[in-house]
Parts: C-alpha cells; sequence; structure tokens
C-alpha cells in the first residue's frame, strides 16, 4: 500500500532571500491538512555538505517528519508524483517507501515545474523522471 496525497494546491519557485529552492504538493492552499515539501538551498556551503544539508531536505505534514537525503527516485507527471524513499526516510516521515501525489493537471504550471525540479536534483538526475 502507498501513501496517498490528493493536493489541491501545488507550488515550484525559488525563495530569494534564503537561496532556497522549494516544491510543494498541499491538500489546500491556505489551510493544508496534508502536504510534501521539497526544499533545496541553492548554494551550499562546504560546511552544508559536511553536514548533509546541501541534499533534498523533504517534509510529510510536519517539520518533525522530516530529514535530509532519502528520495531514492521523483517521477513527475502533469497528474501525478510519485516519490520513492529510503526505508530510513519512510520511517522518518511516518508514511509508507512510495508517496503518490496525485492533482488536476491545470493546477500544475509544468513548464515551472520543469525548470525547479531540474534544478533541485542536477546532482541527482538519475533520481529524477519527467513525463511532461
Amino acid at each position: 500500500m502507498n501513501t496517498v496525497l490528493n493536493a489541491g494546491f501545488l507550488y515550484a519557485g525559488a525563495d530569494e532571500e534564503t537561496d532556497v529552492l522549494l516544491i510543494g504538493f498541499a491538500d489546500d492552499e491556505f489551510d493544508p491538512q496534508e502536504y510534501i515539501l521539497l526544499q533545496k538551498t541553492l548554494d551550499p556551503g562546504e560546511e552544508d555538505a559536511e553536514s548533509g544539508f546541501d541534499k533534498i531536505h523533504i517534509s510529510y505534514n510536519n517539520e518533525a517528519q522530516s530529514m535530509y537525503g532519502g528520495i531514492l527516485k521523483l517521477y513527475f507527471s502533469a497528474s501525478v508524483t510519485e516519490i520513492t524513499l529510503t526505508e530510513e526516510a519512510a520511517g522518518q516521515l511516518n508514511c509508507t517507501r512510495k508517496i503518490v501525489i496525485k492533482y488536476d493537471q491545470e493546477d500544475a504550471d509544468l513548464p515551472v515545474f520543469h525548470k525547479y525540479l531540474l534544478q533541485m536534483f542536477a546532482d541527482d538526475e538519475e533520481v529524477l523522471s519527467l513525463d511532461l
């Protein structure tokens, strides 16, 4: 069985002030009960790399269920995103090893998601699979 999130709100962008890429999926834009948030520092320093903070940070529903790394595969299409996690990540996030995120194609700005996913996974190209 997979963890399933029906997303009514999707976001992809970069926060210039904090120098972080953000990609998010949530059940609601203003009062999310369920969400997945991916974050990655645009310009990690040497200290970040040594601590593992140069990897993608994933959160599931709250910050207590989050970690750096742990993503084995991310598949993105116009209506579904599937994230396959390591066993450790699934335990830390308190979910199954595969998270299936479903959404309406109209909710996803595909060119924007494509741009930010390529940037976020630039160091891990084999992890990312796009079907646009």
